[in-house]
């Protein structure tokens, strides 16, 4: 299974993907990149800004409607 399939399949089933998440669960390095190229093929991913509890910015990536 691809990278892209792996986002792809949790995105469905309804789950929030994060880079941090993707890179300690999935093993995926570039979230982004996967994101785009998925975008690219017609996905609707929508990109969600959120504040870590850090305080840094971040993106949460959904599965659009």
């Amino acid at each position: 299974m691809t990278q892209s399939q792996k986002i792809l399949e949790v995105l469905r089933r309804g789950s929030i993907l994060t880079a941090p998440v993707a890179r300690s669960q999935y093993g995926i390095q570039n979230l982004r990149a996967r994101i785009c190229e998925l975008r690219d093929e017609g996905v609707a991913i929508q990109s969600v800004p959120y504040v870590r509890k850090n305080g840094t910015e971040g993106v949460k990536y959904v599965l659009g409607r």
